[in-house]
């Protein structure tokens, strides 16, 4: 069994691999916020907040693991297991609901108050566990690019 899972990883670790092989277009946004993403809609594509730059002011290091973190994500499809959890708790709401209010107006109160709050849990958890592979994949990243890992703290 152990063969077998270190198969799937490597089998994963090469599919991740030729999904950022090639070009890349990063773009700082006019945006206060800190944040960098890369989005399944814009592929390709890293986006970096400018309030990000303004308030970290990163090291070479820091920002190699900012753009290693971001790649991760698109190493390990992120982007597109999070759509995929979206709807499944969409659907999953719908289905619930029309069982228990076939007239759709309980599904309509619901909707609007706990409906957002159950699919916002459900997603927000794999969030979590989506950045903490991130951060240690970027680390990895680092690491194999000799930079400073401690720049990812």
């Amino acid at each position: 069994e152990y063969l077998g899972d270190l198969r799937d990883h490597l089998r994963d670790l090469r599919a991740g691999a030729e999904r950022i092989a090639g070009e890349w277009t990063w773009l700082v946004t006019n945006s206060e916020g800190v944040n960098a993403f890369v989005s399944p809609y814009c592929p390709r594509h890293v986006f970096v907040h400018e309030g990000l730059l303004h308030a970290l002011t990163p090291t070479e290091d820091e920002l190699a693991f900012l753009i290693a973190h971001e790649l991760s994500h698109v190493v390990f499809a992120h982007g597109e297991r999070q759509l995929e959890h979206t709807a499944i708790a969409a659907t999953a709401q719908l289905v619930v609901l029309s069982l228990i209010d076939p007239t759709g107006v309980l599904e309509f109160v619901l909707t609007a108050t706990f409906g957002q709050w159950l699919e916002a849990a459900y997603v927000k958890e794999y969030s979590r566990v989506s950045e903490a592979q991130a951060d240690d994949c970027g680390i990895g990243i680092l690491h194999a690019g000799c930079f400073d890992i401690r720049a990812a703290s």
